[in-house]
């Protein structure tokens, strides 16, 4: 069972760099990390192990979205398959850990 999707992405032209797709349980909804950015786009970059199908991802992710205008944040840790939500994420599994779930065919 496969819980994260690669793909490679090159907004500037020259640079590839990555992009990890999850689905998130707690936001009914797709979340993504990425690493080896471009010097023009720069960001965040996670360590992902290669796993798969029970991955760990370095640091923290914290996911901001906004709902009708309000934020909704979600923080996690990703190891070995689990996700375990940070007491400050928004919804109902906040303080909790869980495995993670195939992602939908659509992502």
């Amino acid at each position: 069972m496969l819980v994260i999707k690669h793909e490679v992405v090159d907004k500037d032209n020259n640079h590839l760099y990555n992009h990890f797709y999850w689905w998130c349980i707690g936001c009914n909804d797709v979340h993504i990390f990425a690493n080896n950015h471009s010097p023009n786009y720069p960001g965040p970059d996670w360590e992902f192990d290669n796993n798969y199908e029970s991955p760990t991802v370095n640091p923290s992710i914290l996911t901001n979205q906004n709902y009708n205008g309000e934020p909704h944040p979600c923080h996690v840790f990703i190891k070995q398959g689990m996700i375990q939500y940070l007491s400050d994420s928004w919804h109902a599994l906040a303080g909790q850990t869980v495995a993670m779930v195939e992602l939908p065919d659509w992502v």
